[in-house]
């Protein structure tokens, strides 16, 4: 059965959007929404909340107000995200249209790219970014859409706010054209004569957000038929001894066997989920901690079939290898990284506790605030594991920034990078950092 997901859209969007709704029908069914206001938004949310298996939004913001009005959404859900290729598209057409124009006199929507707009730039070139004005004000200490406290008032009102804003940096004469995210203001920046261009995804952007939604949707409701593989490096020969004892004293079915140097345990995916207690934790491998006095690796792999879940199983081994003895890691069907992995928590190290900053030794080399910051991303998050795009959504400060401090901290030994990982596109790979801060 094919499953049913919402796609809830600003009305300015709807006809771009609609053109790639044919182009996933054999794989699922697509119900699009328009709206004017964010109370529309969240209206047709609300009336769609049981009905549909997903939920697509064609922006962060909307996505923001609904959870701030609705909670976290049960169901899978997303936004479409705007890449470093729909800015270049963008930014393209404005140079062919505006030649020799200065940049300077260019304001521009904060994208929320995992880069540095203005680096991307030839030297002279830069633009004036805004990000979301009064809103972003309000949600410095917020970690994630879904996190905000932005005030129900200034949703409501994010429009007229953003146009009045705009309104007068071109009234002053501070600008030349506005690059906006916000969709629903085209028509009113059009009345008013004030140049514009809109940000929006690329169709190819839209539609991978979009198959990676049903991906997550499918993944749920086949989420009995994933297999999940381990692989556990030790020396203690009595391994293979011990996982079993500790799968009849738990209940679990898990099927042991060797392989080059390895002890390959194989599961299903509820099985793993009942001993991890929904992957928060690991109880073998506390088992193994108090068991046996070698140390481990242990890496834990998710996929649609066993060469997959190996795959991800060999992924996360290496990793483990990378941080330190008898650490566990898992990586799931999707890709993500989650860990380390250990009895009650994800957590080897307890994160740095904000009552404990001011004692923060110095050779981290970053500030007190901002030490408290990611020790708070972290718990909210549950996992000591982050990009720099993470931890600049997080912290809602621009990616350069989050990578200097990232980088600092793996210089300092506050952090360990992991992983790094390309997505097929030319820029960065992405790193995955193992914060420490002990």
């Amino acid at each position: 059965m094919r499953p049913k997901i919402a796609l809830i859209t600003a009305k300015q969007s709807f006809e771009n959007i609609s053109r790639l709704i044919r182009r996933l029908s054999e794989r699922c069914a697509v119900e699009l929404a328009a709206y004017n206001t964010f109370e529309e938004a969240a209206d047709l949310y609300a009336r769609r909340a049981d009905s549909f298996d997903g939920f697509l939004f064609s922006g962060w913001l909307p996505y923001a107000y609904v959870t701030h009005v609705h909670g976290s959404i049960s169901k899978p859900s997303g936004y479409f995200r705007i890449s470093e290729g729909s800015f270049f598209r963008t930014m393209f057409l404005l140079a062919a249209e505006h030649p020799g124009i200065d940049y300077s006199r260019v304001l521009l929507d904060d994208p929320r790219l995992d880069t540095d707009i203005n680096a991307l730039l030839p030297p002279g070139y830069a633009c004036q970014i805004t990000p979301f004005h009064p809103v972003e004000q309000t949600v410095r200490h917020g970690f994630a859409p879904e996190n905000t406290t932005i005030p129900t008032e200034l949703y409501q009102h994010i429009y007229r706010i953003a146009l009045d804003v705009y309104r007068q940096a071109w009234r002053d004469g501070v600008v030349d054209v506005i690059v906006t995210c916000l969709a629903n203001l085209g028509p009113a920046l059009e009345r008013e004569g004030i140049p514009h261009y809109v940000l929006q995804p690329s169709e190819r952007d839209m539609l991978n957000d979009m198959e990676r939604l049903v991906n997550r949707v499918q993944s749920g409701n086949y989420a009995d038929m994933l297999s999940v593989c381990g692989l556990l490096e030790t020396e203690n020969k009595e391994s293979p001894a011990l996982v079993s004892r500790f799968a009849r004293l738990n209940g679990a079915d898990l099927m042991v066997a060797e392989e080059e140097g390895l002890l390959r345990i194989v599961t299903s995916k509820r099985c793993f989920a009942n001993f991890t207690n929904a992957t928060n934790g690991c109880r073998l491998s506390a088992y193994l901690k108090k068991h046996m006095r070698d140390d481990f690796h242990l890496g834990w792999g998710v996929g649609f079939d066993l060469p997959e879940a190996r795959q991800n199983a060999q992924r996360a081994i290496k990793i483990s290898r990378r941080v330190g003895m008898s650490t566990t890691f898992l990586i799931d069907s999707g890709g993500t990284l989650t860990g380390p992995l250990v009895s009650e928590r994800r957590t080897t190290t307890d994160p740095l506790d904000v009552r404990h900053v001011e004692n923060t030794p110095a050779r981290f080399g970053i500030s007190h605030e901002h030490l408290a910051r990611i020790n708070a991303l972290i718990r909210y998050r549950g996992n000591n594991v982050l990009t720099s795009a993470e931890l600049a959504e997080g912290m809602r400060i621009s990616p350069r920034q989050a990578r200097r401090l990232l980088n600092r901290l793996a210089e300092t030994g506050g952090a360990l990078a992991i992983s790094a990982e390309s997505d097929g596109s030319r820029g960065r790979p992405f790193v995955h950092y193992y914060v420490l801060l002990k």
